[in-house]
């Protein structure tokens, strides 16, 4: 019995240590690695959930993580599954009309699902899925939005942002990267000439999903079939 609850134990442990997601993103600070936390449900595709912008805003601000004025990175658990999400600004101040913008170049497979807080053409090429447009919003009290999500193991993802006119952003050090923990967001330390726009307006990157989430159910059928197998024993 010892052994069993030593096992079971062990087992949730793995199960709760393998639960998040991983996406390394390079070539930034030689390689930054995001682990996926929770986040509000997204909705199934092409514009996010009411509310769900201002509220993954909301997490990361309670714990110390300032968005506004900013394009913030995070790996994220959805609805939809794994997804990589860029909070342009902080959404959910409330604003009037808009007087900022910048443009984005998005590649992904064709697997996932795009969402987007402004119309943004998306379309598949190939093997890829592809998303570009202008995001355009009042940066004294809003923002926007983007996220793949049904993110896959082994998928590659590109991101591109130019500045077509007024930012209304933070400069330097426009870009910033968040990791979960376990328990809360945590801000990623990284060289604010990596993370700000080059001298020709532009900032990109890559970005690879190395682990996605098993769903919750197989933990449990894992840990119930290992106490099947040693009551048989």
């Amino acid at each position: 019995m010892q052994r069993l609850v030593c096992s079971v134990a062990a087992l949730a442990a793995l199960a709760s240590a393998s639960s998040a997601g991983v996406i390394n993103v390079s070539p930034i600070g030689g390689g930054l690695t995001l682990n996926s936390g929770p986040a509000p449900a997204f909705g199934p595709g092409l514009n996010f959930a009411s509310g769900s912008l201002a509220a993954l805003n909301a997490q990361l601000n309670a714990d110390g993580i300032i968005t506004d004025g900013r394009i913030t990175f995070a790996a994220v658990d959805t609805d939809t599954g794994l997804a990589m999400v860029a909070l342009i600004d902080q959404a959910g101040l409330g604003g009037g009309a808009d007087n900022v913008g910048v443009h984005m170049d998005s590649v992904s497979d064709v697997t996932s699902i795009a969402l987007a807080s402004d119309p943004i053409m998306v379309f598949p090429s190939g093997p890829n899925r592809i998303a570009f447009g202008e995001f355009a919003w009042d940066s004294l009290g809003d923002g926007d939005g983007f996220a793949w999500s049904n993110l896959s193991e082994g998928t590659s993802i590109t991101w591109r942002f130019q500045k077509t006119g007024p930012l209304g952003l933070t400069e330097p050090a426009t870009f910033q990267f968040v990791d979960w923990n376990g328990s809360n967001w945590e801000l990623i330390s990284v060289d604010p000439s990596e993370v700000t726009f080059s001298a020709s307006g532009e900032f990109g990157f890559a970005a690879n999903v190395l682990v996605v989430p098993a769903p919750a159910g197989a933990a449990l059928l894992g840990l119930a079939g290992l106490a099947a197998f040693r009551r048989r024993r």
